[in-house]
């Protein structure tokens, strides 16, 4: 049995396959502030409304506040705010985004998992990368980034198939070169992806 929130099924609608929120609606069982949908109805759901992997809704996919999207530009991937003011209409305060430049914003700036994977690096290569790291930010004096510089990249290591943030105590890895987020800070480190993100 499925639950399926009554606001968030009508806030939703628009952004499903034609039909389905009113089909759902009227066959499930409505309790409170939710609607019940059993195995068999879940089964036709699936028959009725397959899931089509190019579909894109037509409205509204995504809105943004465009002063709390400028004010965190600088956290952002360069040319990820542009995109947004350049493709998204305009209403009020906000930006809204369709479906297609919601879908090319996501295949832009955050990669799907589905992009190959690194094999994660040897124990030889993370003492090669580490060492390299340390020599490189020696011979530049142990300079550091800006808080804002590193909340940037930070931003875009979140955004990024190959961050794994769980891991090392919290303090997440690169599969891609085996570092914490403490690199981040270093002013001579780059993201070790092809092209760099940052």
């Amino acid at each position: 049995m499925n639950y399926h929130p009554l606001k968030s099924l009508q806030t939703r609608a628009r952004r499903s396959p034609e039909g389905r929120a009113a089909y759902i609606l009227s066959k499930g069982k409505i309790e409170g502030n939710f609607v019940l949908v059993d195995e068999s109805l879940q089964k036709e759901l699936k028959e009725k409304f397959p899931p089509e992997p190019n579909w894109i809704p037509s409205d509204i996919q995504k809105q943004y506040n465009i002063a709390a999207l400028q004010a965190s530009a600088h956290k952002r991937p360069a040319g990820y705010v542009d995109f947004i003011m350049s493709r998204g209409k305009i209403e009020g305060e906000n930006i809204n985004l369709d479906g297609t430049a919601a879908k090319e914003l996501r295949e832009k700036f955050l990669p799907l998992a589905s992009r190959p994977q690194p094999p994660a690096p040897t124990l030889v290569e993370l003492a090669t990368n580490f060492t390299g790291a340390m020599a490189g930010w020696a011979q530049a004096g142990f300079k550091i980034v800006e808080r804002e510089e590193y909340e940037r990249r930070h931003t875009i290591c979140l955004a990024c198939e190959f961050w794994l943030p769980d891991v090392m105590l919290g303090f997440g890895k690169c599969k891609k070169c085996g570092c914490s987020k403490f690199k981040l800070w270093l002013a001579t480190s780059r993201c070790p992806d092809k092209p760099p993100r940052w």
